[in-house]
């Protein structure tokens, strides 16, 4: 019986307790307290997860502004941001990807940067770090591995141009070049020439001007050079500008050139005439960036937008006898468009292209009085191109540019390169032979040893791009291309209808009415084609202005 009373006992001992609730409040807060010291332990390790994840992306920001700062040393960049930041790359992974970032609001923000696509113009920053936990140590020391992600863009931005230098002004092959561009009767002066060479505009004034000349308020630049447009918009834009500036010779000089052309029907592409980097098309009219605004000669941008006026592009200008020591001269200009569409001027990063246009001159010119020696001359250039290779920033903000420039390739000829192409020059009484019918051909095309082609690099200063600095890249020596052309004319002769060799007489003839003109006619074909915006065999490329903001952020 004394098992059953011990069992008896137990279970009136639990009954018993099963009904005492004396102390319940005790056991219950102890468990509670328990609980709370848990998820407290929980919320400081999640809390400094969340302020660790905070502190590395700041740093990650930073890192990748300073590989998109120095691109060529990306990586080597952010690692030394990292470490002075004290991040532990021995514990992490860092993985740096150089790409194009085109901050263009019509494309999807996570399609903006484009990882190995050229020119490379931003960085992708990824650090994977191990989080730091505190009391979850007390279970597990692999924990939380943290990833971040930042992207940059080099906000370093130049403007450039290819153009023409005028050194020297004659205003019958100017007129008579802007009259077949522009229509009209076009008859400035020269010193009507001199004052828009000497002058100056603001790309971002220009722009506003245009804006105002097209009726467009709250529209994007972008907008602005997508209008239809003419001519004659860039005329009156030119001269606004010129007015707000007080140069009042160029606005006299513009606003004679809109009255006596018909440039306000002649329509133009303001795309092809100035190209704008998104970051600054996307801008609001009247916005206009902090930093140093770029500059554009008048007469350059008066030359470019005749030239890329929609029109008669095969221009005839009759010289007569104007020219000194020349009876006659004609020349026609047959002006093409370049091989891919590129403006005259871009404002943009590495890797931006301008071009100019294809072009071809013909001149007709005569020599002599009684003997007269008719010389037909035709010169072929192709686009030459600009292109932005590279911008460097001081700590001072101040920049420098290098331009990759490409020259035009020629080609200038006086009939043909073979006997089959050649033309008649002139009629020379020789003693006892009678008239002799000269006939000429040049059996190479100038100039005869090739072209270079391959891209020259030219360095711009602030203090040149300041000045307006325009830097020439020539392919050969082009002192005196007619010249060499005479020189090199293989002359032919006949006597009726057979051919007979060339008589001394008839070469010293020839020779004494070319040779002295040779140089009148090289000045002349370099101003038709400075005009123009183009030389032979050579590129002239000038800095307009440039930016260094270093690197942002893109989002």
């Amino acid at each position: 019986m004394r098992p059953l009373s011990l069992l008896s006992a137990v279970q009136r001992f639990i009954a018993r307790l099963a009904h005492d609730d004396r102390g319940g409040i005790a056991i219950i807060s102890c468990g509670f307290f328990m609980i709370g010291i848990a998820a407290s332990a929980l919320a400081v390790d999640l809390g400094s997860l969340y302020l660790e994840k905070r502190r590395a992306q700041g740093i990650t920001d930073l890192a990748a502004i300073a590989a998109a700062g120095d691109l060529a040393h990306a990586e080597a960049a952010a690692r030394a941001t990292l470490t002075a930041n004290k991040i532990d790359l021995t514990r992490a992974t860092l993985r740096v990807e150089l790409g194009h970032y085109q901050p263009d609001i019509a494309t999807a923000a996570n399609a903006r940067f484009q990882i190995g696509v050229l020119p490379y113009n931003a960085a992708r920053v990824t650090l994977t770090k191990p989080g730091q936990i505190f009391f979850a140590k007390t279970f597990t020391d692999d924990c939380c591995d943290m990833t971040v992600t930042a992207i940059a863009a080099s906000a370093q931005i130049a403007t450039f141009s290819i153009g023409s230098r005028l050194a020297a002004i004659n205003g019958g092959v100017i007129n008579g070049l802007m009259k077949g561009l522009l229509g009209g009767s076009v008859n400035l002066s020269v010193m009507d020439y001199n004052a828009l060479i000497g002058g100056n505009v603001k790309l971002f004034p220009f722009l506003d001007a245009l804006a105002t000349e097209l009726n467009l308020t709250a529209a994007s630049y972008d907008q602005v050079l997508d209008a239809s447009a003419t001519a004659g918009t860039v005329l009156k834009a030119l001269a606004r500008v010129a007015q707000a500036n007080g140069n009042t010779a160029a606005v006299t000089a513009l606003n004679t050139l809109a009255f006596q052309s018909t440039a306000a029907a002649k329509p133009l592409d303001l795309g092809k005439l100035l190209g704008l980097d998104p970051r600054f098309g996307n801008l609001t009219v009247g916005t206009h960036p902090a930093g140093r605004d770029a500059n554009f000669n008048i007469m350059d941008v008066v030359s470019a937008a005749a030239v890329l006026a929609d029109g008669n592009k095969q221009i005839g200008v009759d010289l007569g006898a104007s020219i000194p020591g020349l009876a006659k001269v004609s020349l026609s200009v047959t002006i093409g468009e370049p091989m891919q569409h590129a403006p005259w001027a871009a404002v943009g990063q590495k890797g931006t292209i301008i071009r100019t246009s294809q072009t071809k001159v013909r001149l007709d010119v005569e020599v002599g009085v009684g003997i007269v020696v008719k010389l037909p001359i035709d010169v072929n250039v192709a686009s030459a191109e600009g292109r932005l290779a590279s911008i460097a920033c001081a700590a001072n903000g101040t920049g420098s540019v290098n331009v990759g420039v490409k020259t035009g390739i020629i080609s200038a000829f006086v009939g043909g390169t073979s006997s089959a192409d050649k033309v008649d020059l002139a009629t020379v009484p020789v003693p006892l032979l009678g008239a002799i019918k000269v006939t000429a051909y040049t059996p190479h095309a100038f100039p005869a040893n090739g072209q270079n082609t391959s891209e020259q690099t030219v360095s711009f200063t602030q203090t040149e791009i300041d000045n307006l600095t325009t830097k020439t890249v020539s392919s050969t020596a082009l002192v005196s291309p007619i010249a060499a052309l005479v020189s090199d004319l293989k002359l032919g002769a006949k006597l009726g209808f057979v051919d007979i060799p060339v008589p001394g007489l008839v070469t010293s003839t020839v020779g004494g009415l070319l040779n002295p003109v040779t140089g009148t006619l090289d000045a002349l074909l370099f101003q038709v084609l400075a005009t123009l915006g183009i030389h032979l065999g050579q590129a002239d490329v000038r800095v307009n202005g440039v930016r260094c903001d270093g690197a942002t952020l893109t989002g």
